[in-house]
């Protein structure tokens, strides 16, 4: 348990938790193949908690698989790239986002919704009223084209997954309601306690592992 606080302490420069769906790789090379300045954070948010406590990440994984009781898999398609018309942040870049098809992934976000609100009331952000589901493609400057598709790129969901401080990871298959962990995060988890247990030998050889078999 010591270890698994030092984690938490070491995940704590990262904000945000969130549900969402990961966007398959064959998938999202056909997006950044457009990209001129392409994202490294392929997902799609289903639902952002800005503030999820560590305590609270088995309670939210419990109202997860509630919530996916009965849940079939389902295909979305990616139905334009385009700019939510904001302006530029502080370093001048606006985010070219591909949007996917709304109905299903509105209905998913509905159903887990009211079990997350039995948690807490205020554990969803409301900061956007209306939800569009999107997967960032580039952060560019305004005047940047915005990208064109070359060829249709959807997908199955299947799965869900939670991202506590955008570095735990978490799996929720559709049809299979056992947590499944990330496997990269797992050995994440690993190298993590054996470099606070000053195994730093140890864990540098475990990540060296992953890295040669992927």
């Amino acid at each position: 348990m010591k270890s698994l606080k030092a984690l938490y302490a070491l995940q704590a420069g990262f904000s945000g938790s969130m549900i969402a769906l990961r966007v398959p790789p064959e998938e999202w090379y056909k997006l950044r193949g457009v990209a001129k300045d392409p994202s490294e954070d392929p997902h799609v948010t289903v639902i952002y908690m800005p503030d999820l406590q560590p305590e609270e990440v088995p309670l939210v994984g419990k109202a997860i698989r509630t919530a996916l009781e009965g849940q079939t898999p389902f295909n979305v398609k990616v139905t334009k790239i385009g700019t939510f018309g904001n302006p530029p942040n502080s370093e001048g870049k606006i985010p070219h986002v591909a949007f996917l098809d709304k109905p299903s992934l509105t209905k998913l976000r509905n159903k887990i919704i009211p079990e997350l609100h039995k948690i807490r009331k205020d554990i969803v952000d409301t900061k956007f009223k209306v939800y569009q589901p999107h997967t960032t493609v580039q952060w560019v400057p305004e005047a940047t084209d915005i990208p064109v598709l070359k060829e249709p790129v959807s997908w199955e969901v299947n799965e869900v997954r939670l991202y506590f401080k955008n570095a735990r990871r978490e799996r929720f298959p559709f049809l299979k309601l056992d947590r499944i962990p990330d496997l990269a995060e797992e050995v994440m988890k690993k190298a993590t306690t054996l470099t606070l247990d000053g195994n730093i030998e140890k864990a540098l050889q475990l990540l060296g592992e992953k890295v040669r078999h992927g």
